[in-house]
């Protein structure tokens, strides 16, 4: 006997829209309200590892639920978006680079070369 088949059935959703559960959700339409102090400190703190100017590990920290992954996940995508008209192309060797962090940090040092 199957445990969850008397609860959802054939043709029954659960939910219309799973994209409301992530974090990506809240910038669809208006952005991040209320964080533009601490995106614009995300921001600046970027800047000046791609100049140099300072160590290339960032620590975000905070209760639960303040929003600490949609405000960081808004300003890359500015970063991105921004850097479209400005666009390089870039290899990086996945062999020795295994780690989203090792990934990032390749291309920070990339960037660094050109600010």
């Amino acid at each position: 006997m199957r445990l969850f088949s008397r609860i959802k059935g054939p043709g029954i959703i659960i939910f219309k829209d799973r994209t409301v559960l992530t974090s990506l959700y809240l910038l669809k339409d208006k952005g991040v309200i209320d964080r533009e102090k601490e995106i614009d400190a995300i921001a600046d703190y970027i800047k000046r590892v791609l100049t140099g100017r300072c160590s290339k590990f960032l620590s975000i920290y905070g209760s639960s639920g303040l929003g600490k992954t949609a405000i960081t996940r808004y300003a890359l995508s500015k970063l991105l978006f921004e850097g479209i008209e400005q666009a390089l192309p870039i290899y990086i060797d996945y062999i020795d680079r295994r780690t989203k962090h090792s990934i990032l940090t390749e291309l920070m040092c990339f960037f660094r070369a050109f600010y």
